[in-house]
């Protein structure tokens, strides 16, 4: 039983002693450049919703000269909303707050959530 090796041996043998050699294969460019990105495509905080971001925690740039934040993933969003509505529910933060201001933050912070919740929705990866 020959192996690959044994045939290809003799393929080259037989081309070295007749002094014809086949002709290559064309090597198809299009192909290579057809292949995806393996890098993948950071995305950023659009700048229409850098507010809404902002009133959930999340900044554009954490500290100057920084690269700019990537885009969170959407569970990170509700995490930091549920957060900050515990912080500010009625039963924890009513000393800290006056009722009418507290009713303007969550208002305020249940917007900006509902904003983001759907430009994720508008806009899938």
């Amino acid at each position: 039983m020959s192996t690959m090796f044994d045939r290809l041996g003799e393929m080259l043998n037989e081309c070295l002693e007749t002094g014809e050699f086949p002709e290559p294969k064309p090597v198809h460019k299009v192909r290579a450049e057809q292949k995806p990105d393996s890098t993948p495509q950071r995305r950023h905080i659009p700048y229409t919703l850098v507010k809404e971001f902002a009133l959930l925690g999340f900044k554009r740039t954490p500290e100057p000269g920084a690269e700019p934040a990537g885009l969170p993933e959407f569970t990170a969003v509700r995490r930091a909303y549920a957060r900050i509505l515990k912080e500010l529910h009625p039963d924890t933060a009513h000393n800290l707050i006056s009722h009418k201001d507290l009713t303007e933050q969550l208002h305020a912070v249940t917007e900006a959530y509902n904003t983001v919740k759907k430009w994720y929705k508008d806009n899938p990866e």
